[in-house]
């Protein structure tokens, strides 16, 4: 089944292609994926030049054009998709689902050995992709050597995509290990809180909101005389300060 040549009269690109492999290829290249690789995973006969050809079917341009309007659908798809892929990756056991088992003769008995891989078995399932590259001997056109996705990097992201970090634990301490140092600013005088609203204000990065960006709010709240200590009062040392 394919497409017509011209979009049909009463096309309605609200409603999915006909032909669901169109669909799919529509859907595909809408999320980014290149029109070979669309193509072939939609199931459309694939060649080295055709490919393009399904990009420009009108029904297909129009049907992308509409897709491509619902944002949030088109990111919930890729998000699919990748979450398919990095499924495959991770979950992918060459030897447990694609092995190909024979019998070898071992101190008189028979013993199962895995003897190869079913490498036509493994390219058309949905495991493939997670194949990255192949190494063939030339002369014999055996397979002897693959490489995969990593499996913990996939899992690692995956992690990451459905925030299942595990939450990390920041203990504050104090110098040395000991405990975080303290200030009781109820035993002192209104001078006093005064003068050390003073001091914090003036070492405040420049635009803090308590610094004021028109100058220095508490000293304007401040009566005259009142940055210094009241008569019998001792004056304020901050630690580290102490003398």
């Amino acid at each position: 089944m394919s497409l017509p040549a011209s979009l049909p009269d009463r096309f309605d690109p609200a409603v999915p292609l006909a032909d669901e492999r169109y669909e799919r290829f529509a859907r595909l290249r809408v999320m980014g994926v290149g029109c070979k690789e669309a193509a072939k995973e939609a199931g459309l006969p694939v060649t080295h030049r055709n490919a393009p050809r399904f990009d420009r079917h009108p029904e297909v341009i129009a049907r992308k054009a509409y897709l491509a309007k619902d944002d949030a659908d088109v990111i919930a798809a890729a998000r699919l998709m990748v979450h398919e892929r990095l499924v495959a990756s991770a979950s992918l056991n060459v030897l447990s689902e694609f092995a190909i088992l024979g019998h070898v003769e071992v101190g008189g008995r028979k013993v199962a050995r895995v003897v190869g891989i079913d490498w036509k078995a493994l390219k058309h399932s949905d495991r493939a992709v997670a194949i990255t590259g192949f190494k063939f001997d030339r002369e014999t056109g055996v397979m002897t050597e693959f490489t995969r996705d990593d499996p913990l990097q996939a899992i690692s992201q995956l992690r990451d995509m459905y925030g299942f970090r595990a939450p990390r634990r920041t203990e504050l301490t104090g110098k040395g290990g000991g405990p975080v140092q303290t200030i009781d600013v109820t035993k002192l005088t209104n001078d006093q809180l005064v003068q050390l609203e003073s001091i914090l204000a003036a070492a405040a990065p420049a635009g803090d909101v308590e610094a004021g960006e028109g100058g220095d709010r508490a000293a304007d709240r401040a009566a005259p005389g009142a940055g210094e200590p009241a008569a019998g009062q001792p004056s304020l040392e901050l630690p580290g300060n102490t003398r």
